[in-house]
């Protein structure tokens, strides 16, 4: 900090961060801003997260003082009275709603005597601020007016309309309201949707409307955590020169100003500080210790707030349109981070209010506002979270639930926007770190005319609730158990009133404390300029100074107060001579953690290339560039991972998107016969991280016999004993357990590698898989990946801190700094290229994101990584493969006659042994809980969105067709919860279901939850191939999956036998204890077939098996005297110098398991390969 400013600004918030902003817009004016609290969370970013924000350490946490007739039904007959501590203030905590009140409010101030205030006056700067994105609201009105505008920094947009909200307009309109489209124009009588202070579906704060533009701005100093003492004032010249302040560490210091101290700390803190300062009523300092600077001033003094009534309670029939299933949770989540929009980007409640007028109206304005709650049934969540929030007594929160248990609970919720009654502000003490006490006063006005208007608000209430699109939904008033309450007649005034003065609470909206008025007004602090009476140097300028508390939510016009407030200062200056899901969420996916794309500035020539940011390539790429003298390019298809592809939970949804190569098979007898067009789909990665970035990140490395085959086979250096320091090369175990040595001594794991591994949050069905299938005999693994793998366990997945862990997360996020890494993103390699004479590769050709063809050199080698379908594709294209096939395509053969394409394999999988079981309560998510699961995983990254769709455990059998002692057979599992269409629905969209076997299973889920037991075959005997379909790169290849094509029928008879096993795992006790019944998908071409026969189920299975999305093989590792070998033990290319493959399609033979584990340690031992050879050149 500087020792003195030009200005300081006290209080960043509502209108603080206004006029710190606007100030600093004058270059050679230095400007010191005084937060209290830190930056916004990435929680409040949120709108549906608001009452979350309350009651934690961005909320000042105050409460009323304890008073007759008021908050008496609330623990400690206190209110509670949320205020923001965090940049942006309030703006971070409320509900955004974006109400200007009314244009009486302010023609009232002016003709109180406050010159300048009229509504003509502030209108302006009411626009000034704005960012008005409806086009209507922009139109001139039938008067020629105009209410908004565009280009200020405060964006405003209508919050999406709900079902809910559409009832309340139609039931307002019912009773002769007018639906409005706009309540900040001429009328406000009446109701509407409404606008908020929203940008792209995120709260737009004052923080990040005024100061985040501001950042850079030399001239703007902020001081965050700095808790302002008192202003430091000369008692000779009544003069203020500095403030003084409580740092973060405690010690207590001041700053000096030239001109003038700012205070904009809010209703309750600016009073607060004036008084600490000997600013306020002189008797009340004297008590206190406090010697009174200056003249008796009536500071805390004229509080007011809008009172609103929670207890208009009532129920309506129980709406299926409520409930929120798990995939219907992540649907909501996945729609929020990619489009910001849906249930997430508004509040909770409804987004309808209104105003009307009552009998007791002094004037021609509306004197109620209403606001609405919904509450779904069973929704204890909801309830908990808002007894929690406003302090109901625990009779009266039971009271709630007790009505919820058999309907849906709608709060209609009156709401008093002129009060006459009115409160004060008083210090408890002179130390400036103990709150105030908060006398409201609600309910006190002599006339009891507030008492009067909110009595005509329940009956409006009531009135609303008996309209025809209420009674349509079978409303019914319902009683809240209110102990006081309880002798008195239910629907009488006197029960009414009784009910006000227990829990009548805030609408977070005081004001009034440090009043503006003329010189003739007694009461009046502050005069029409903002200036303190009786000191020179301190202006006030938030909702503190309003005479009158506006008509509806004040936010907009505190806003309009610190656009107007600094005008004031700028008039007279020269007449005589102004984001936070979101750091949490900005950390999802952040395009900051990967490395840069260098495609403009590309070298002529690299010592390495390599093609493909996937699985294996992102770790070849990071691992060569750890040698400081090589250059290594790293081409990629695709560009950086989405913010959607870090939640584990949404693995699902991002198949078939601009992050997926969306390849499909191509339609052959006896397999993928029941999807849309006989094809199956197959997703892989276009993306940096390849299809780690897809996949649902199981860590299972497959079976020590697997990497022995392929030794065996002439594969030197890769048995299991030589490839298991790779796999631990790479890994960073978080299990402490998996760490420690086993009985006979061998460790299996390691930390310190870039790639983190965790176990998977344990789930209920889980659990109930596993007692399952320790009845049938199968032991509970600690560990998939040790020595033994027949058994079941809960699995690790490549996850850090509940989120995804890509390959590019991992590998490429440490080495984006490094400048011998380039990485060229949207690069789609087209061949690469080759001496005919020499069969040396020297070049690469690529196209650009601008579709240019262009080549780049390698002086060493070019490594292929683009996988198993990619990586035989490019190969082709080069003139590397079958020679018949290559001249049929009219391509050249470069070399002699390779097998590329060939030997591929896959995992089937069969999602059709279904079973239904009892519904669970346990697993119905209502929407609050939905924020609940959101909130949770933000902010510790738990919870149901870090983990995947299904279940956490997998599992491995041996069938009596096995060969050797290994497990051929591999189990997952995925439920569906009852009604829970919207997850058969992205089932079938994924997998590619017919209409008919869509519908079958819709009705099969609509009966029960539902459970899909996976068999997957680990070690296919049948193999398929990749073609080329043309010399065109930018066209996909042939895929021939070739499932269930093995001549002796091994892999459909291990296929039944797991089906089999799924049937005795649900007749186990356990599972009889869920209900577990088998049920039919309906498949056209098996219907003639009698159910459960073997005959049916070689039906099915050739109808609906499909992948598991671990294609391998097609460029066949080998030795030199293996004939359909395409790399040799060291990955080079049999027949040309300078290309290596390092990916899945190397694999001999498909490992027993999850192949990605094993893909990322072909990378580590590919990379070690290269540096041991030209290392050593």
């Amino acid at each position: 900090l500087l020792d003195e400013y030009d200005f300081i600004v006290v209080g960043a918030g509502s209108a603080g961060a206004v006029v710190a902003s606007r100030l600093s817009e004058v270059p050679h004016w230095k400007v010191l801003l005084l937060e209290a609290g830190g930056d916004p969370t990435p929680t409040s970013d949120i709108p549906s997260l608001s009452l979350y924000l309350q009651k934690t350490d961005i909320d000042w946490q105050y409460q009323t003082e304890p008073e007759e007739g008021m908050c008496q039904g609330f623990r400690d007959k206190r209110c509670y009275w949320p205020r923001g501590k965090v940049l942006g203030g309030s703006s971070v905590l409320n509900y955004m709603i974006y109400v200007r009140g009314m244009k009486g409010d302010y023609d009232a101030w002016s003709k109180a005597g406050n010159n300048g205030w009229s509504y003509e006056d502030v209108l302006p700067y009411f626009k000034k601020s704005q960012d008005m994105t409806s086009e209507t609201l922009l139109r001139k009105d039938s008067n020629g007016d105009t209410y908004h505008a565009r280009g200020g920094p405060l964006t405003l947009e209508e919050y999406e309309r709900t079902e809910f909200g559409e009832i309340i307009l139609q039931a307002a309109k019912e009773l002769g309201y007018e639906n409005l489209d706009d309540l900040n124009g001429k009328h406000q009588l009446g109701f509407a949707n409404v606008f908020g202070t929203l940008r792209n579906g995120t709260r737009c704060s004052t923080a990040k409307a005024f100061l985040s533009p501001a950042k850079f701005r030399e001239n703007l100093h902020v001081a965050k955590y700095a808790h302002v003492t008192r202003i430091l004032i000369n008692d000779q010249t009544k003069t203020a020169h500095s403030v003084e302040l409580r740092g973060k560490d405690g010690k207590i210091f001041s700053v000096k100003f030239r001109n003038e101290v700012i205070l904009s700390a809010g209703s309750i803190n600016s009073p607060q500080i004036l008084m600490l300062s000997g600013i306020g009523p002189q008797e009340h300092l004297k008590e206190i210790g406090i010697q009174p600077i200056v003249k008796n001033l009536n500071v805390g003094e004229n509080l007011q707030d809008h009172l609103i009534f929670t207890g208009a309670m009532f129920a309506t029939k129980a709406s299926e349109n409520y409930r929120l299933s798990p995939l219907q949770t992540l649907d909501t989540y996945y729609k929020y981070l990619s489009r910001r929009s849906g249930p997430l980007s508004t509040h909770f409640g409804a987004t309808v209010t209104g105003f009307i007028k009552t009998r007791f109206a002094a004037d021609e304005r509306p004197d109620l506002q209403f606001n609405f709650i919904v509450i779904p049934a069973n929704d204890t969540n909801a309830v908990n979270l808002i007894s929690s929030v406003i302090g109901y007594c625990n009779e009266t929160t039971k009271s709630l639930q007790e009505t919820l248990n058999l309907y849906d609970v709608f709060l209609i919720i009156p709401t008093l926007i002129r009060p006459k009654s009115k409160g004060r502000i008083l210090l408890r003490s002179g130390n400036p770190l103990e709150h105030p006490k908060i006398f409201a006063g609600y309910l006190s006005d002599p006339e009891g005319t507030d008492l009067a208007r909110m009595l005509e608000g329940i009956k409006f209430a009531q009135h609303l609730m008996n309209t025809k699109v209420m009674k349509a939904k079978e409303s019914k008033q319902k009683k809240l158990f209110l102990e006081a309450c309880e002798n008195l007649e239910f629907d009488s005034s006197e029960y009414w009133e009784c009910a006000l003065r227990q829990i009548g609470t805030t609408l977070y909206h005081p004001v009034g404390t440090c009043k503006m008025g003329p010189s003739s007004d007694p009461d009046a602090v502050v005069d029409p300029e903002l200036k303190v009476y009786g000191v020179k140097g301190i202006r006030v300028a938030d909702a503190s100074i309003m005479p009158s508390i506006v008509s509806g939510n004040t936010n907009a016009a505190i806003i309009m107060i610190g656009t107007s407030g600094v005008s004031g200062v700028g008039t007279v200056l020269f007449t005589s001579l102004i984001t936070t899901l979101m750091e949490s969420q900005r950390q999802l996916g952040n395009p900051d953690d990967y490395p840069d794309d260098a495609t403009s500035h590309l070298l002529d020539e690299y010592d390495f290339i390599v093609v493909g940011a996937g699985s294996a390539g992102a770790v070849v790429a990071s691992r060569l560039s750890e040698v400081p003298h090589w250059k290594v390019l790293l081409l990629e298809a695709g560009g950086d991972p989405t913010p959607t592809s870090d939640i584990p939970s949404l693995s699902l949804y991002l198949q078939k998107t601009d992050i997926d190569w969306q390849y499909q098979t191509e339609p052959e007898e006896g397999m993928c016969q029941g999807f849309r067009d006989k094809r199956c789909y197959w997703p892989r990665g276009k993306v940096l991280g390849g299809s780690s970035v897809l996949n649902y990140m199981i860590y299972v490395r497959g079976m020590k016999g697997d990497y022995d085959a392929w030794s065996k086979a002439g594969n030197n250096g890769w048995s299991y004993e030589d490839v298991l320091p790779y796999f631990k090369k790479s890994q960073d175990m978080t299990s402490e357990t998996l760490l420690r040595k086993d009985s006979n001594g061998d460790t299996y794991h390691a930390r310190g590698g870039p790639l983190t591994l965790e176990e998977y949050e344990r789930t209920e069905f889980g659990e109930i898989i596993l007692q399952a299938a320790k009845e049938l005999g199968y032991e509970n693994l600690d560990d998939l990946n040790g020595k033994h793998q027949l058994g079941f366990a809960n699995v690790f997945g490549t996850l850090r801190n509940g989120t995804r862990c890509s390959t590019a997360k991992a590998f490429l996020s440490p080495a984006k700094f490094r400048e011998n890494l380039h990485v060229a993103k949207y690069a789609h390699v087209t061949r690469i290229l080759i001496n005919d004479q020499t069969k040396t590769a020297h070049s690469v050709e690529l196209r650009g994101k601008d579709g240019k063809i262009f080549s780049v050199k390698f002086r060493n080698e070019v490594i292929l990584s683009a996988g198993s379908i990619n990586s035989p594709q490019i190969l082709m294209l080069s003139g590397i493969g079958p020679q018949e096939h290559l001249k049929e395509i009219g391509i050249q053969p470069l070399v002699n006659n390779l097998m590329v394409g060939e030997n591929l394999q896959d995992h089937l999988i069969f999602p059709g042994a279904l079973f239904n079981l009892k519904k669970s309560d346990n697993l119905q998510l209502s929407p609050s809980l939905l924020l609940d699961i959101y909130y949770k995983y933000l902010t510790r990254r738990d919870g149901p969105l870090s983990t995947h769709l299904g279940t956490t455990v997998t599992g491995f059998i041996k069938t009596k067709l096995a060969d050797d002692e290994r497990p051929d057979l591999q189990f997952h599992f995925i439920g569906v919860l009852a009604n829970d269409t919207n997850a058969v629905n992205l089932l079938s969209h994924v997998i590619g279901f017919y209409d008919e076997t869509t519908k079958s299973l819709q009705e099969v889920v609509s009966l029960s939850d539902t459970v899909l037991i996976i068999p997957t075959l680990i070690r296919p005997k049948s193999k398929g191939r990749i073609l080329l379909k043309s010399g065109n790169p930018l066209e996909h290849p042939k895929i021939l999956a070739g499932y269930l094509s093995d001549p002796e029928g091994t892999d459909l008879a291990r296929m039944l036998e797991g089906i089999k096993f799924a049937q005795h795992l649900m007749n186990t006790k356990v599972m009889k204890a869920k209900e577990g019944k088998q049920k039919k998908l309906f498949l056209e071409a098996c219907e003639n077939l009698e159910f459960d026969s073997s005959e049916y189920w070689e039906c099915a299975l050739r109808q609906i098996g499909t992948t598991l999305y671990h294609p391998v093989g097609t460029c066949k590792m080998g030795p030199s005297s293996d004939p359909d070998a395409v790399v040799d033990p060291e990955l080079k290319v049999y027949g040309v110098k300078g290309i290596r493959v390092a990916d899945a399609s190397i694999m001999p033979s498909i490992v027993s398991g999850n192949t990605n584990a094993a893909i990322i340690m072909i990378g580590e031992k590919a990379a070690d390969t290269i540096k041991k050879e030209w290392l050593h050149k």
